[in-house]
């Protein structure tokens, strides 16, 4: 765990060095972004150190009816999977390798995700924005889907005209023609 540390410390490093020396529209949005894994570090980091004390508190049962607010202050981010990476360069993708090999790879940390199942709401978007398949002890599966109504088939209409007769209404009218008296 202590590696994963590391790891996160080295990213938030390194987007903080990518966000400064650039004077474009990026800038504000990178320095955004740094804050965000910021806050996704410090929540992991505080999960990591009460399940090592043994004070871990029980996952909240999901409340139905539950009505979500926006948070009108919060920056919205891009939702396509592994949009990080359109605003970096190469770099980041050593970055993204290492944490990609330590979540899936370590055992402490898959036994960390086993016991620990609200680390998932944690790794989760993390790993979206960094492209990385998160493990299957976190891996949500998909929401089911309300099955379509079908729709009612259109009356066909039997056409039996044959493909070679031409219909009556695109015969040419030509007048009749009359001879001529020698």
């Amino acid at each position: 765990m202590d590696q994963f540390v590391t790891i996160m410390h080295s990213l938030l490093a390194y987007l903080y060095g990518r966000a400064r020396p650039m004077h474009t529209v990026a800038n504000p949005f990178l320095e955004s972004v740094r804050i965000r894994i910021i806050e996704l570090h410090r929540r992991l980091n505080a999960l990591v150190v009460k399940w090592r004390a043994g004070k871990l508190p029980l996952p909240c049962k999901p409340r139905p009816g539950r009505a979500r607010t926006q948070n009108p202050d919060r920056p919205k981010f891009p939702t396509k999977h592994g949009w990080l990476r359109a605003y970096t360069d190469l770099l980041i993708v050593n970055h993204v390798l290492t944490i990609e090999a330590h979540v899936h790879h370590n055992a402490e940390f898959a036994r960390f995700l086993a016991e620990v199942p609200q680390a998932g709401r944690i790794l989760r978007p993390l790993c979206h924005m960094l492209a990385i398949d998160p493990p299957a002890a976190i891996k949500r599966s998909p929401a089911p889907r309300k099955p379509r109504p079908k729709r009612p088939k259109p009356a066909v209409q039997q056409h039996r005209a044959s493909i070679f007769t031409t219909p009556a209404r695109f015969h040419l009218k030509v007048p009749r023609l009359r001879s001529r008296k020698a």
